[in-house]
């Protein structure tokens, strides 16, 4: 699980700083940067193509604010959600926003079929976290492809009870008469009912249904608490870890962060600016001691430090502190 994840992580990583990212890459781990950008990252590892997907940051890019926004109009209007087929339609329900989710999806389809024109021999996974996690579940139930959603984004309980309570006071329950938008008719009573009544009244369609999960390739992972990822069922649940604790992510999202998949080592080492692994050499004496029995030997570490530092530089560093 926290391969995938470690991968996730290195995307945000690329997003915010595309020199920086590469100290975090673990070695055997290649980008490939002709499939890689703020959408997401391709990297080959064995026999494997991952395609690593990033969630929102929009405290660093409008467009994320518009996709975040977007996506909490369309699921409150699409009780079960939507899949690849109903997100990449020019108008999907209710928003009036441009559907850059939609885009992206296919950006990401196409993507994946010159991955599998260029690489015929690679098995090709997908896995993201929030809204990219959401992307791999659609790409992947798309392709039939094996996916790691790691708290996938989902607003629907959250968009239906907000814009149900906005409903209600825009048109109330128990004004007798009609009220007309255009040409559209709408009796009042439809403010007794729910939200996604009134959305199929007023715009003459019944929202999609989004299909099931296909057992085999789906891997969706949550912490217990999220609330970003309320109608996916996990297929693991995930303890959040202590290290990773942030008090807004606690208390406002419910344990959201990748942080709390990725491996100790990315953690650290992000946190810490430092490259994810360091070149270890192993030492061994220059010439061999041989020890009499039952005579006792007086060694001055200091001296053989200085003798031979390049030696034992491990041990020497540590005398020397």
């Amino acid at each position: 699980m926290e391969k995938y994840a470690d991968l996730i992580k290195l995307h945000y990583e690329y997003f915010k700083d595309k020199d920086k990212y590469k100290k975090y890459t673990k070695k055997g781990v290649k980008v490939l940067d002709k499939y890689t950008d703020n959408n997401s990252m391709v990297v080959e590892d064995g026999g494997e193509l991952i395609v690593a997907m990033r969630g929102l940051q929009p405290l660093s890019s409008a467009k994320d604010i518009v996709i975040g926004t977007e996506i909490f109009f369309e699921d409150a209007y699409q009780q079960s959600g939507f899949d690849f087929e109903s997100a990449t339609k020019k108008r999907k329900g209710l928003s009036l926003l441009p559907n850059y989710y939609g885009e992206i999806l296919l950006e990401e389809q196409k993507k994946i079929d010159d991955l599998k024109n260029e690489f015929p021999n690679k098995k090709i996974v997908l896995t993201g976290h929030s809204r990219g996690g959401r992307k791999a579940i659609d790409l992947g139930e798309k392709n039939n492809l094996e996916y790691h959603s790691y708290q996938p984004a989902e607003m629907n309980k959250m968009g239906q009870s907000a814009l149900g309570l906005a409903t209600n006071v825009l048109v109330p329950t128990g004004i007798a008469g009609n009220i007309e938008f255009g040409k559209k008719v709408i009796s009042s009573a439809i403010g007794s009912n729910t939200f996604q009544s009134t959305t199929e009244k007023f715009f003459g369609k019944e929202p999609e249904k989004r299909k099931g999960l296909t057992e085999g390739i789906s891997n969706i992972y949550k912490t217990s608490k999220d609330i970003v990822s309320q109608g996916y069922e996990a297929t693991e649940i995930v303890q959040p870890k202590l290290y990773a604790y942030e008090n807004i992510d606690h208390y406002l999202l419910g344990d959201h962060s990748i942080n709390h998949f990725v491996s100790r080592e990315m953690f650290d080492s992000v946190n810490e600016n430092k490259s994810i692994e360091t070149e270890t050499r192993v030492f061994s004496p220059k010439e061999n001691i041989n020890i009499a029995i039952g005579n006792s030997y007086t060694v001055n570490n200091r001296e053989l430090c200085k003798k031979y530092g390049s030696v034992y530089d491990v041990h020497c560093n540590k005398i020397f502190r």
